[in-house]
């Protein structure tokens, strides 16, 4: 207690240089943190990825369509023409899946994210509380149903693990618009997905609701929802061109199409310059908020020296000194891993930034014993007396 005591009157000694040195542990703590998520967060994003690819190359039309342009495809004189861009689609040499994050529905009056997908996406995920007789595939095989239809349909759903706290296998959610799901099974915690259209991480699924997706083939919106939400596997670009082709002669989509590889490379590219940014900045930091801490323990060693020599001469030992001359550090370094924690949980990135504070209070602890050794503290006596 009498060295927690002695360490923080040392602290308000020099409370400002205390305060600096701290903001400086602070900061590179949170740089470094978030270059560790950066790479934690990209080698899962590339595994989902990858494995979603399983060798092959996925395909997606990217939407450049404008307000104006999509006002005018609604009107009835498209409908055959995308029916049959539909159906190209459906029935084409690539293999079609579908994913649509592009809606939500509120429960509670909270928003809760709602994904359309086929049963393709699934197939990652150990799910949780599935009847033996729920057949998972046949569920979630693509649905084509009359908008009216699916408004009034009881839609099989999947939800995240924080619905696991009100819901349970069976129970049927309304939304406050009156659409109904019931949950057939529970994601596991911490389920993430990946999609490199939507930036360079991964998305938790904890919060959202997954459900079959359908088609209404009379409503044009609904039918170039479809177009914009199918990832297409392919061995190549050539299985898609019947698509493209027909796309083009009708002049009915503004649309190109882009390769999950093309798609990685940008992603990884910013990647690349969030790490050598948060690398750089954290790095910096913590080499100088390393060196003010080190210069500012000698510095209290030196002012401190006759206090300490009397201190041994009353009982306390070298180690009580050490404690006392190092608990600034410890101060700062525990702050710098609480604020951690706080930001990304006890995750990988934590554990790391606990691994990097311990050895620097290893080597300032083995500096400061060294330097208090050859500090002759107890002839301070004889010099000041």
């Amino acid at each position: 207690m009498k060295n927690i005591i002695f360490g923080i009157d040392g602290i308000r000694k020099n409370l400002v240089g205390f305060i600096f040195r701290l903001v400086q542990v602070l900061l590179s703590f949170v740089f470094l943190a978030s270059m560790f998520h950066v790479i934690f967060d990209y080698q899962q994003y590339r595994y989902y990825i990858d494995k979603m690819r399983e060798g092959k190359e996925i395909y997606v039309f990217r939407n450049n369509i404008e307000d104006e342009r999509y006002a005018e495809l609604e009107q009835e004189q498209y409908t055959d023409n995308l029916q049959e861009l539909v159906k190209r689609i459906l029935e084409g040499e690539a293999n079609y899946r579908v994913f649509n994050d592009e809606y939500s529905i509120t429960l509670n009056e909270e928003s809760v994210e709602r994904i359309s997908v086929t049963k393709d996406f699934l197939e990652q995920y150990n799910l949780q509380g599935i009847e033996e007789d729920i057949d998972i595939d046949k569920l979630f095989t693509l649905k084509k149903m009359s908008y009216e239809n699916q408004l009034n349909t009881i839609k099989p759903a999947i939800a995240g693990s924080d619905f696991h706290k009100q819901y349970r296998v069976g129970d049927v959610i309304t939304d406050d618009y009156g659409e109904q799901y019931m949950i057939i099974a529970f994601f596991p915690k911490n389920s993430k997905y990946a999609q490199p259209t939507q930036g360079a991480s991964t998305q938790s699924l904890d919060q959202k609701i997954v459900i079959p997706a359908y088609l209404d083939m009379e409503e044009n919106d609904e039918m170039i929802d479809f177009v914009f939400s199918c990832q297409f596997e392919a061995d190549s670009a050539k299985e898609l061109q019947e698509v493209v082709l027909y796309n083009s002669e009708n002049k009915l989509l503004d649309m190109y199409l882009q390769s999950y590889s093309r798609q990685l490379n940008h992603v990884s590219e910013n990647v690349l310059q969030n790490l050598v940014l948060y690398g750089t900045i954290g790095g910096i930091l913590l080499f100088f908020s390393y060196i003010g801490i080190v210069c500012g323990m000698i510095s209290l060693i030196k002012e401190s020296s006759y206090d300490y020599a009397v201190h041994l001469l009353c009982g306390a030992t070298e180690r009580d000194l050490l404690i006392r001359s190092l608990f600034q550090f410890v101060c700062m370094l525990t702050a710098g891993v609480v604020v951690t924690l706080v930001f990304y949980g006890l995750h990988m990135e934590t554990l790391l930034l606990i691994c990097i504070a311990s050895a620097e209070l290893i080597l300032v602890a083995l500096y400061a014993n060294y330097y208090m050794k050859h500090m002759k503290i107890v002839e301070t006596i004889g010099e000041k007396g």
